[in-house]
């Protein structure tokens, strides 16, 4: 016969079962993360670091935001034409399952920006300081080209690369300060002639080939923006840079603008660099955007926060066959998830099964997606395009045959884009096409110079050229392509040279 145990053993042992029984019940600390949703007047920022964290990624980039319209240009309108997702890790194991891939193994990064065709996705380490100057570099890219015509390369990564250094200090920001980096590879390097940097450009290797020409390149640029703001130089600046546009030989155009040769030029960095170099400080701007109590903010499914997770997998080229089973996966959990629709119908669209991407982006409008990228996509679907092309900005432009059925239908879903968001460039222009489909050019003309206001993309204007000339508006054609073929994107200037050369034969 067993003996039974003493009674206060018995109690141990009870005692012991109810705590593991209880430590069942309890969530487990290494669960998934809650992600939460902040929303700022012109961002959605996602994070699994909680809301204040989220709440203080939505105010700094509306202060890069504020700052590039309100104080370094007053009174710029500043458009953004693409959303823009913020998705904010708590830690970098968190960030290293959406870092891009480098011979199968994930870039050790803190922060990255990654541009789609419908959106763009910022996605940071909010546990590292060194992230945000990344992401502000790739932010200001975004804000020049959509706020101002094409402008050169080395002013370009220069300016991004002087604005990157915004720092907020309490009620004051401070743009401009010294990059360090920057510094020490001017001083223990030979800097390039002025000259010749104004002449790199996309397929120069000084901007392709890694080493010490393209660090000289990107701290030098820095170097003469940083110079020509603080001297005030911005008209002289943008003078010479049209001055280059209309084919005005280098050394000629700086001459003209800035009445002194480059090689006096020259002299006047190497002055510069060697003294005291200026910084701005300034308050803080006062707008009900960078109040972030007034922030949005709400708590995510699990659903929802693996929906936009595979969202950012699948505009990632190392993650789209990824992307399409987390999406399903989703939808197993909730069959209407509008995010994981829209997701697959793009990811459907994108590999030509218009049949399958119809059902998914029908199913997110069916569950009143609120997002305006949503109807537009399901338009573009609606063009059956015929023609995808890449332009040097790295998104996909679409020559579109409609099916005269689908116009209806089309329009009212770019309507719905625009209604959720006036200032969605890529919808105009969709919107223009269809317009011109039909045979209304005005109406196209209207829509596209409003997409070209929004974002300085040339093929926007290569456009309305066309459909000026459709509606024998001659002049107007011929003056967009004559600007057209001095492009330094070297198809949009063939193919505006090739029409020029159809517009003039008799």
């Amino acid at each position: 016969m067993r003996r039974r145990p003493p009674r206060n053993k018995r109690l141990l042992a009870g005692s012991l079962v109810a705590f593991f029984a209880l430590l069942n019940s309890m969530p487990s600390s290494a669960a998934a993360p809650a992600w939460v949703e902040v929303r700022s007047p012109h961002f959605v920022v996602v994070t699994d670091a909680g809301e204040k964290r989220g709440r203080e990624a939505a105010l700094r980039f509306e202060l890069v935001r504020a700052a590039f319209g309100g104080v370094i240009y007053k009174d710029l309108t500043v458009n953004m034409p693409v959303p823009v997702e913020i998705i904010g890790f708590r830690g970098n194991k968190e960030l290293r399952r959406f870092s891009p891939l480098w011979k199968g193994k994930p870039v050790e990064l803190v922060g990255y920006f990654q541009m789609g065709e419908d959106r763009d996705f910022i996605a940071l380490d909010l546990s590292s300081e060194g992230g945000w100057r990344v992401v502000f570099h790739e932010f200001t890219h975004l804000l020049v080209h959509a706020n101002f015509p094409e402008v050169p390369l080395w002013f370009d990564e220069g300016f991004a690369e002087y604005f990157s250094g915004l720092e907020v200090e309490g009620d004051t920001l401070s743009v401009g300060r010294s990059l360090r980096d920057r510094g020490y590879v001017l001083a223990q390097n030979r800097w390039l002639p002025v000259e010749a940097l104004f002449s790199v450009n996309h397929s120069s290797a000084e901007y392709n080939e890694n080493g010490d020409h393209r660090s000289i390149f990107y701290a030098e640029s820095w170097l003469v923006v940083h110079y020509l703001l603080t001297q005030k130089k911005i008209k002289e600046a943008a003078d010479f840079m049209d001055l280059q546009l209309n084919n005005v030989p280098t050394a000629e155009a700086f001459q003209r603008a800035f009445g002194m040769p480059p090689a006096q030029f020259d002299k006047l960095l190497h002055k510069y660099f060697s003294g005291s170099m200026l910084y701005f400080k300034y308050p803080a701007p006062h707008s009900p955007d960078l109040d972030s109590r007034s922030y949005s903010s709400k708590a995510l499914s699990d659903a929802e926060g693996e929906a936009i997770l595979a969202d950012l997998h699948l505009h990632e080229r190392d993650y789209q066959d990824q992307a399409v089973k987390e999406f399903e996966e989703v939808l197993a959990k909730e069959p209407n998830n509008p995010t994981a629709n829209r997701g697959l119908g793009y990811a459907y669209f994108r590999k030509g099964d218009f049949t399958k991407a119809e059902q998914h982006f029908e199913k997110a409008v069916d569950a009143g997606s609120a997002e305006a990228e949503t109807h537009y996509l399901y338009a573009l679907m609606l063009t059956r395009a015929a023609k995808m092309e890449k332009t040097s900005a790295e998104r996909i432009e679409l020559s579109v045959e409609v099916r005269s059925e689908d116009h209806t239908l089309m329009k009212k879903e770019l309507q719905a884009a625009l209604a959720l968001n006036p200032e969605y460039a890529d919808a105009y222009n969709l919107l223009a096409l269809a317009q011109a489909s039909e045979g209304d050019y005005l109406a196209a003309i209207a829509s596209e110079n409003r997409a070209f206001q929004l974002s300085h993309k040339e093929i926007y204007a290569l456009n309305q050229a066309d459909f000026c000339a459709q509606q024998r508006l001659l002049d107007q054609a011929r003056k967009l392509l004559q600007k057209l073929a001095r492009s330094q994107d070297a198809s949009i200037a063939a193919e505006a040279r090739r029409r020029l050369a159809t517009l003039e034969s008799p």
